[in-house]
């Protein structure tokens, strides 16, 4: 199956910026007002790579059910990796017990189970950026079920509504922009930016075989869309009405934009490991940023070092070390448990076709 090295590279790109973003306190108050963004950009991406490699076996031959198996065993290990540190952060009072009135082991369940938390403050508060998991793992779970009637007319719709509804939140929103979605009260929000942005990826996808004629191997031209990127989501904050403007210019023309032209162009072969390693590492440096963060940020202050005291080589040093452990994870824990996660998951088809081929003879 063709890989979009560049697109995954790419996403290698914004889930560093939102580590920036998420580790203020190492950077001495740096961060990018717009990086919030790269979400909606990972929603779009997902739409296109989820399109390109599970739309066809989910027309034919993949049921609902394998392929949530399919994006759980993909997901979850590496999020749960992430919970049990949040979990050692909590029993260490780095963090404070989130929500009054609600026991610890409510708080703890919900958080391994990977569900949302019923209260008007974040939905995931031992890592907020697992609402986006969550969501992520909601819609597909919507498109697969949907597939056979999500034609492009039918899923233009889809788009067209979730659209209208991005603009509403985009005006209505008090924060300024489309930062929406991680709380209870915005998360209708949250699945209008993923349906939105999600779909729009599966319309590019099922377009992309169309284009012809374009190069695949120019260094420069693969370079560009990642250095693109990298200035849209660094591009300075000059306001409320223009973060209003700015967000709607990137969801709707921007992002789009880049993912349709960087398809098309491959790195070079000597630029392939770099790309495929920033590829590889996204998801695990966007999953564990949080806890991992605020065990560092808690056993620096516990030391009496604070981190802001050594910013911005403090940051450096982070994205440096999580960086590593996401290499160290995904080579020594993460392919090992998805690999036996799939195996055993295999099994259990097997097993239980055999027990009703036995039951019915």
């Amino acid at each position: 199956m063709k890989r979009y090295d560049t697109l995954d590279a790419m996403r290698g790109v914004a889930a560093f910026l939102i580590i920036l973003r998420h580790t203020s306190a190492f950077w001495g108050g740096i961060t990018f007002r717009h990086s919030y963004l790269a979400v909606d950009f990972f929603f779009l991406l997902s739409g296109f790579v989820v399109c390109h490699a599970y739309e066809a076996p989910l027309k034919t031959s993949l049921s609902v059910l394998q392929f949530m198996k399919l994006r759980l065993i993909r997901l979850y290990p590496l999020y749960f990796i992430g919970f049990v540190l949040s979990a050692v952060a909590l029993a260490l009072k780095f963090y404070t017990l989130p929500y009054s009135g609600w026991t610890l082991s409510a708080v703890l369940a919900a958080g391994a189970l990977l569900i949302p938390f019923p209260s008007q403050d974040q939905i995931f508060p031992l890592n907020g950026p697992a609402w986006s998991l969550w969501c992520e793992l909601a819609g597909n779970f919507i498109y697969a079920a949907a597939i056979r009637f999500l034609n492009d007319r039918v899923l233009g719709i889809v788009v067209a509504i979730c659209g209208v509804m991005v603009v509403a939140a985009v005006l209505l929103s008090h924060r300024g922009g489309l930062d929406v979605g991680f709380t209870l009260n915005t998360l209708p929000l949250a699945f209008a930016r993923f349906g939105f942005s999600f779909g729009l990826g599966v319309l590019l996808r099922r377009r992309q075989p169309a284009i012809k004629g374009r190069l695949k191997t120019l260094p420069g031209l693969a370079f560009l869309p990642l250095i693109m990127l990298f200035n849209v989501l660094a591009f300075p904050d000059f306001g409320r009405a223009w973060a209003d403007i700015y967000a709607l210019i990137c969801v709707f023309l921007i992002f789009p934009f880049l993912v349709w032209f960087a398809a098309g162009y491959q790195p070079s072969p000597w630029l392939l490991p770099a790309f495929r390693g920033l590829g590889a590492s996204s998801y695990p440096v966007y999953i564990l940023q949080v806890p991992v963060a605020v065990l560092a940020e808690g056993v620096m202050r516990s030391a009496g070092y604070p981190p802001e005291r050594f910013a911005p080589y403090s940051g450096m040093i982070f994205m440096v070390a999580i960086t590593a452990l996401a290499f160290v994870l995904i080579r020594y824990v993460e392919q090992p448990v998805r690999q036996r996660l799939r195996h055993l998951a295999q099994i259990t088809r097997v097993h239980v076709w055999q027990r009703l081929v036995g039951a019915s003879a």
